[in-house]
């Protein structure tokens, strides 16, 4: 593992430029097309927003791995090679990324719905405003944990699994 740390730092230092462009790009992406499909979508549902932002994670990881590839063979790898998820193999990275958003849904619908309840209290006009209604909130969503404590650990042994298989999948 400490051999993965080092190795990504040090493709990290001789192509900093790129890879802290691209990750502050894929942030400002992420977070206005989230809004977008959030936001014209929310009159439909979830899965399908679900869906839409997995295709759009799968396309920009895609094109993290082109890069990757690229310089880790000491090729010049240039910007436009974290968009080559959106047009190489697109079909095949597409169906994918339902297939993983699908997934994902799935995964998340097993929630215990008391846990939504208590986050939709840290919205709206019911937010905490002072230090103690936020440190009130806090102990109801610990409670909520505890008490779902196996389910979240599920959860998760899920999503890694997931993430784990998934890794590396729609790339060629």
């Amino acid at each position: 593992m400490a051999y993965s740390f080092q190795a990504t730092w040090v493709r990290y230092k001789h192509a900093a430029g790129p890879y802290t462009a691209f990750f502050f790009t894929t942030l400002v992406l992420s977070v206005i097309i989230s809004g977008i499909i959030g936001g014209v979508f929310s009159a439909l549902s979830g899965a399908l927003v679900a869906l839409l932002t997995s295709v759009f994670a799968q396309m920009l990881g895609v094109g993290w791995a082109h890069f990757a590839r690229a310089h880790y063979h000491g090729q010049d790898g240039t910007f436009d090679y974290f968009f080559r998820g959106f047009t190489q193999n697109a079909r095949q990275v597409v169906a994918f990324g339902l297939l993983v958003g699908a997934l994902s849904y799935g995964i998340s619908s097993l929630m215990p719905a008391a846990f939504f309840d208590v986050l939709a209290q840290a919205d709206g006009e019911t937010a905490p405003q002072t230090a103690e209604e936020f440190f009130m909130w806090v102990d109801d969503l610990t409670a909520v944990f505890n008490a779902h404590r196996s389910k979240f650990a599920a959860i998760g042994a899920l999503s890694l699994v997931l993430n784990w298989l998934t890794l590396f999948a729609p790339y060629r």
